[in-house]
């Protein structure tokens, strides 16, 4: 039924709206403040919760939104698509929560290491203003990826960010589709998304080797996991400045601990490394996703991360 009225809500608007629409933001939020600022980045140390905020009353800059067709003309939002990519690297992308109530039917939810992609649509339109679509959260799996707002993603057609309303787009739907490129606004060929530009996403997450290294660091230091991501065995190396017991621990993203790679023994000064063969302490293969280790001395403790493809 909802399909049905969607075909309405085009029908009519395309008969009756005689321009195109401009200016909408789209930014993300990792501290909580309903704004995109320096402090909003992916962590390096485990899952980021990401809110998604869409703005149809201005840009980026502040100007109104407005139908370049007809200025007094709201405009609304009755659907939202975003995609996103991670860029410089890949990512886990978590369980997504819809925050528009008036927004209940999912068009498809989609994710591959490199792109997300969601879309919810309503039968109520929404007045100009901002709003939190969404939030899911985002966890570094290799590289040092940034999240940006992607226009389109290789993953099924026709995947795009957008939102619906009834002011019409370049093409003369009521798709308002997002670009990257602010030259593409407004241009040919009008199939192409270019209705509105603006966007934030967040910075990148510091690389592994970097976060892997605590204060701890002055009896052991890792040397990193070889290879990462590994699919799914590979060794972690580390090495120790004075003879001592060591264990080796793995752990999941919630802290359980999925199996000790070392028992504590005793090992000299130099260089060592522990093999992770790929398996959990009952010998389950272990499934994709982001891991833990800890190297745990007397003094202290050393962590660090890899990621499991498989």
């Amino acid at each position: 039924m909802k399909r049905i009225i969607v075909t309405i809500w085009v029908a009519i608007s395309a008969a009756c709206c005689g321009g195109e629409a401009q200016a909408q933001y789209i930014f993300l939020d990792t501290n909580g403040d309903g704004a995109n600022t320096a402090a909003d980045c992916l962590s390096a140390k485990g899952p980021t919760q990401v809110d998604i905020w869409i703005r149809t009353d201005q840009s980026k800059d502040g100007s109104k939104a407005v139908d370049r067709g007809e200025p007094s003309r709201e405009l609304d939002m009755f659907s939202y698509e975003v995609t996103l990519h991670a860029s410089g690297g890949t990512a886990e992308w978590g369980a997504y929560r819809n925050l528009m109530p008036a927004m209940d039917f999912e068009f498809r939810t989609d994710r591959t290491p490199s792109y997300f992609y969601t879309g919810y649509l309503g039968g109520v339109s929404l007045p100009p203003g901002k709003y939190k679509v969404g939030t899911l959260s985002v966890t570094a799996l290799s590289g040092s990826p940034t999240i940006e707002i992607a226009s389109t993603a290789p993953l099924f057609p026709p995947v795009r960010t957008s939102i619906g309303s009834h002011c019409e787009g370049k093409d003369r739907d009521n798709t308002l589709k997002f670009t990257e490129d602010p030259s593409a606004v407004g241009r040919a060929p009008m199939e192409t998304p270019g209705d509105w530009t603006g966007a934030d996403g967040i910075r990148s997450a510091v690389s592994f080797q970097q976060a892997a290294v605590s204060a701890s660091e002055g009896t052991a230091r890792i040397e990193g996991v070889s290879p990462n991501p590994l699919n799914p065995q590979g060794l972690i190396s580390f090495s120790i400045r004075s003879r001592g017991a060591v264990q080796v621990s793995l752990f999941d993203t919630s802290g359980k601990l999925v199996r000790t790679l070392l028992p504590r023994q005793e090992l000299g000064v130099g260089p060592h490394s522990v093999t992770v063969d790929g398996t959990d302490a009952r010998g389950k293969r272990l499934a994709s996703g982001v891991y833990y280790y800890r190297v745990e001395r007397r003094e202290g403790e050393i962590r660090g991360r890899f990621v499991v493809l498989k």
